[in-house]
Formats: structure tokens, sequence, C-alpha cells
């Protein structure tokens, strides 16, 4: 009898974090794209999000920047490996896997599709650069080991439209790694 109250006490526990994790997964994500739709004038897509506390990784799956309905930007997965074990002598050590990203810029005339992402960027900049001026800036608590940031598959292609004619120019199956960048963090004044 006691086996079987456990038994329904794991159940419920397992089946309410379960619950729990997507509605805020959910949440996250519709509140991450509705503050893109804020800044930027085209529109962010994500498939769906997903972390483990256990093993210290969170996912983004199914990226789409967007004008209208030609993408701009495509990212099959982004994948956030965080290491336990430095937090306790307060590090981040952190690796970040990105794969099959897909970056389709188009020229018609004299501006490129990315020009919609440069404007509100540089506006959303300022602002935050006017922020920081308002508010002095804090250290870190701990410091950063970026252990690794692996990009893998890579596409570029550029489109550029003439009158009569056009230009294309593909770059796939391209690979970028970056290895150990280290920031101090709170630094202790003698």
């Amino acid at each position: 009898m006691m086996k079987k109250k456990w038994l329904i006490v794991l159940a419920v526990v397992f089946c309410g974090y379960f619950v729990l994790k997507h509605t805020a997964l959910y949440a996250a994500k519709k509140v991450v794209e509705k503050k893109w739709s804020e800044i930027f004038p085209v529109e962010l897509k994500i498939g769906h999000l997903n972390y483990s506390i256990l093993r210290g990784v969170g996912s983004v799956h199914g990226i789409v920047i967007q004008d209208g309905k030609e993408p701009i930007v495509q990212v099959q997965k982004v994948a956030v490996n965080l290491d336990w074990l430095p937090l306790l002598r307060k590090q981040a050590s952190i690796a970040i896997d990105v794969r099959h990203p897909q970056l389709f810029l188009r020229k018609q005339g004299e501006k490129t599709n990315i020009a919609k992402l440069k404007g509100p960027l540089q506006q959303y900049q300022k602002q935050a650069a006017a922020k920081k001026e308002r508010e002095p800036a804090q250290a870190l608590p701990l410091a950063i080991h970026l252990r690794r940031v692996h990009v893998d598959n890579f596409e570029m292609a550029y489109l550029e439209k003439f009158p009569k004619t056009s230009f294309q120019y593909t770059i796939d199956e391209g690979q970028f790694l970056f290895r150990d960048f280290k920031y101090p963090g709170e630094t202790k004044s003698p």
C-alpha cells in the first residue's frame, strides 16, 4: 500500500514538472517573439524551446527571421551547454553549438533585406547606451569561460536582381569553431 502511494506521488510530481516546464517554455517563446516584434519590422518565429536542468543544456529549434514570406535567417538548432561544477567557483563554463544556420541576402535596388534589421538595431543600441549612462555599469558576479562556439554546416546565399538578369552566389557546408574565450567577472580592488 505504501509503495503505491509513493508511485502515485512520484507520477504526480513528474507530470506536474512536465506540464510546468512546457508551459513556461511556451510562454518564454511568446515573450521573445513579442519583444522581437517591438524592436524589428521583420518577423521572428521559433519552433520550440527545450532545456534540461540536470544536464545543463538549453536549446532553441527552428529559428526563422523572415520579411513577408521570404526568410532572411533560418537556424535549425542552437544549443547552449552550461557546466554546473564551475559555478561553485563563481565561473560559468559555456559551450554553444549552432546547427545549419542559413543567411539569405537579397539586394534589389540600393538596399539589401538585412537593412531592415540595421536601423532598428542601431536605435535599440542608442536607447541601451542612454540607459547605461543613467545607471552605473555593474560587473558580472562570475567569470565567464566560453569553451567553444561551433557552427556546423552554415550556408549563405546572396542574390542581386537587375532589370534583365540576376546574380547569385552561395556558400554551403561551411564550418566555424571558436575556442577558449575568458572574461574575468568581478575583480577585487586592493
